[in-house]
């Protein structure tokens, strides 16, 4: 599309600027993600600690990766990280009544499960 004159041409549209000259990488769906961890539960609970049961064994070189909400996942960011582990069982700490915890899986190479899992406590003193 052109206009009448040059003081218009910054309204003009130039198709070829978003046009790719070469192809994208190939990407294999769900490559880039360790597997989900729908299975776990909260097995015991006391007045400071929470035991947790992942419901299923670390990947080789991963583990699980402990947070008080869902942001921030990796090891470089310790902003609301309660830990790291590598056993499917683990006890973490209960800091106030209500508390919740977000889990993820993660494998050697830094990738991360796609979803989290969330479990919540609320217990009455």
């Amino acid at each position: 599309m052109r206009f009448a004159n040059d003081a218009a041409d910054p309204l003009a549209f130039d198709f070829n600027k978003g046009r790719l000259f070469q192809d994208p990488d190939p990407v294999t769906p769900g490559a880039g993600y360790t597997a989900d961890v729908p299975d776990a539960e909260i097995t015991g609970t006391t007045s400071t600690t929470v035991s947790i049961d992942i419901g299923k064994p670390a990947v080789a070189g991963g583990g699980f990766e402990v947070r008080r909400s869902d942001a921030n996942w990796g090891a470089a960011n310790d902003r609301n990280f309660i830990g790291r582990f590598t056993t499917q069982t683990f006890t973490v700490p209960r800091l106030t009544r209500v508390q919740n915890y977000c889990m993820r899986m993660y494998d050697a190479a830094g990738n991360y499960s796609r979803y989290t899992t969330l479990l919540h406590v609320d217990i009455p003193y």
